[in-house]
């Protein structure tokens, strides 16, 4: 990131630089060629025959040399802002890496057909993903993936929910919830689409048309909402007026990306399907990877550590991946997950590591969390697979 605000810096400061020399050189040249043309009137008042007297001469000859000083001087600071040019490349070279073998194992990552076959699959994948069917479907058909070929199937429904829901069009997305209203009783998503429709209705049909549709459909989530559907009924107050502070996080340009983002997380999880897509997971986390693996392997360049480099099946430098793991490490044992000691997850969404839950658990029937108040058996752990 630090490279990237680095090279952006360059960039302003020779597009500064050749905005102020445009500006300049058309205000100079502007001056010059008024001086012209008022000399071009006053030589038309000599009569044909009559030759210029020294005076006129002299300030031919002036303006000649001025015109002549004007083109050299612009000419010289031309010259002189391709060193602000010159010095975005340099950066661009100094930040960035454009050889990255190094940064990995030298062996190919998937020069094997198998290898090379899940890569595909993956661009498949995110390219449904995307709504790219008719892309995803020609390299389906020429990487012989045939197994992939109706995976773009439950996007087609997403896909169609989310463009109504960019044009603020809440209607398919309401009836996609109440179609999959059982899986999402613990879901903010139809409170937050019903409070769409209800800003929508009371902006386009009225207050009294608002306040019916408040009634017909917010009762059910008094329980879970109240303080926020009686902040929203308070809108009605102050439709087409100025919001106070307090109430700028129901505008428009907030709650519509928000329903976006919580519909596809949502739908994805009924999928049984991450929220990102393994292709554009990789990405993210490589993007993040990557700069730490240059920057150590530098460092290891004159030195005798290279059989740190060695291990195929972890990095040689801790990395923030963003929310992505492939590594457990229990935070009360601090020993690295294993086939023998796997993660295993409490009621409460903490995880530990087996060997911590067998000990906490010795001796006692209820089993406390190390890290909040809740309580459970040890039975109901439930083993996570990274």
């Amino acid at each position: 990131m630090e490279s990237c605000l680095a090279v952006e810096k360059d960039i302003d400061a020779a597009l500064a630089k050749f905005t102020g020399l445009g500006d300049h050189a058309d205000r100079v040249l502007s001056d010059v060629i008024i001086h012209i043309q008022n000399l071009n009137q006053e030589l038309a008042q000599v009569p044909v025959n009559m030759s210029l007297t020294p005076t006129q001469l002299e300030v031919i000859k002036d303006t000649m040399n001025r015109c002549k000083e004007t083109l050299q001087c612009l000419a010289s600071e031309h010259r002189d802002s391709h060193a602000c040019v010159s010095r975005v490349g340099k950066t661009i070279d100094r930040s960035f890496v454009a050889e990255l073998s190094g940064a990995v194992p030298r062996d190919a990552a998937f020069s094997a057909p198998q290898q090379r076959h899940l890569l595909d699959r993956a661009i498949v994948q995110h390219l449904y993903r995307q709504g790219l069917d008719s892309v995803a479907e020609t390299l389906v058909q020429e990487a012989g993936l045939e197994e992939e070929a109706n995976c773009g199937e439950p996007f087609a429904d997403l896909h169609r929910v989310v463009e109504a829901l960019s044009t603020h069009d809440p209607g398919p997305a309401l009836a996609w919830a109440d179609q999959h209203s059982e899986s999402l009783h613990n879901s903010n998503l139809p409170f937050k689409l019903h409070r769409l429709a209800f800003l929508l209705i009371g902006r386009q049909e009225g207050r009294i048309a608002a306040v019916t549709y408040a009634r017909q459909n917010f009762p059910q989530f008094v329980d879970k909402h109240e303080k926020e559907i009686q902040k929203t009924m308070c809108l009605l107050a102050y439709e087409g007026g100025v919001l106070p502070l307090s109430y700028s996080a129901l505008r428009d340009e907030a709650l519509w990306p928000d329903a976006i983002e919580l519909f596809l997380r949502d739908a994805c999880a009924l999928l049984r399907l991450p929220p990102l897509s393994p292709l554009q997971s990789a990405v993210s986390v490589g993007s993040r990877v990557l700069p730490a693996l240059l920057d150590i392997r530098m460092k290891m360049a004159n030195t005798h550590a290279h059989h740190v480099w060695a291990a195929k099946d972890e990095l040689p430098v801790e990395v923030e991946g963003g929310g992505h793991h492939s590594v457990f490490a229990c935070p009360i044992l601090r020993q690295q997950g294993s086939d023998q000691n796997p993660p295993m997850r409490l009621l409460c969404g903490h995880v530990i590591s087996k060997d911590a839950l067998n000990k906490l658990c010795q001796g006692i029937r209820l089993l406390k969390c190390p890290y909040c108040p809740m309580e459970q058996s040890q039975s109901e752990a439930r083993l996570i697979h990274f």
